[in-house]
């Protein structure tokens, strides 16, 4: 009796699982396959924007340094004293009934005026020394970029001169700060110089726009015309084998008709 109590056990089991496995199944198959996105122009918009702000991004965070030393410099500013420096008065009259404590005034105004004349050189240090660090690093950070800027330049193709002559002819038309550090920092700012010194129109139009804007046109307009003055790659393809025209083997007069030879 347990046995058959068993089977009826078993066999119901399998047919459960056989119940889930079929809606599984049907639910695998019913599923709807997502539509694929069309990307409008809206979409291409914002992706240049993302780019244009992923290179700003880049540049904010290498002035970020600079801009804490600017104010640590205000705040040592903020921090020198109001008051006036002390006035020290002239030597008494020694035949003044006060004589002595007109001195002992005195020589406390004079240590009083002192004190305030070390501690205000000791600001005025402190802030050059700010001034300058600050200057150091604006400088070299300048640099780098412009180094990196040179061996793009090398990579693409653009000579030296050529860069000089296009990067003054570009810098004429008075192209926004922002704008121009933004080629500068370009991975195809080089060939974006070269191309815009040879088109006004383009230059006119750049500089009439706002910064991010400009930013986005360069990305979406200049970037791929700019790319074309740029080094051809060369093909490492080995050269078509050439072909020889013909039937095969080829055919060797036989003579004259019935002509034999031993």
């Amino acid at each position: 009796m347990s046995e058959q109590i068993e089977a009826v056990e078993v066999d119901e089991a399998a047919n459960f699982v056989i119940e889930e496995t079929e809606t599984v199944e049907t639910a695998a198959t019913t599923e709807t396959t997502p539509e694929e996105k069309v990307e409008t122009p809206e979409d291409k918009l914002a992706q240049l924007e993302s780019v244009v702000k992923e290179k700003a991004f880049k540049e904010r965070e290498a002035r970020r340094e600079a801009e804490q030393l600017q104010e640590q410099l205000a705040k040592l500013k903020a921090e020198q004293p109001q008051e006036s420096r002390p006035n020290v008065p002239d030597l008494p009259d020694p035949f003044d009934d006060d004589f002595a404590d007109k001195v002992r005034q005195r020589d406390e105004a004079l240590a009083k005026a002192v004190k305030f004349d070390a501690e205000q050189n000791m600001l005025q240090q402190q802030a050059q020394q700010a001034q300058q660090q600050q200057a150091l690093q604006e400088q070299q950070l300048l640099n780098k970029r412009m180094q990196t800027y040179t061996e793009r330049a090398t990579a693409l193709g653009v000579s030296s001169d050529d860069l000089r002559v296009a990067g003054q002819q570009v810098a004429n038309y008075g192209i926004d700060d922002q704008v121009a550090s933004f080629v500068l920092d370009h991975d195809q700012g080089p060939l974006i110089t070269k191309y815009l010194s040879t088109s006004p129109m383009e230059l006119d139009a750049i500089r009439q726009m706002s910064p991010m804007q400009a930013a986005v046109y360069i990305e979406s307009s200049v970037k791929g015309k700019a790319a074309q003055l740029g080094v051809k790659k060369q093909t490492t393809a080995p050269e078509p084998v050439e072909v020889l025209n013909g039937a095969g083997a080829p055919v060797y007069d036989e003579g004259p008709a019935g002509a034999t030879y031993e």
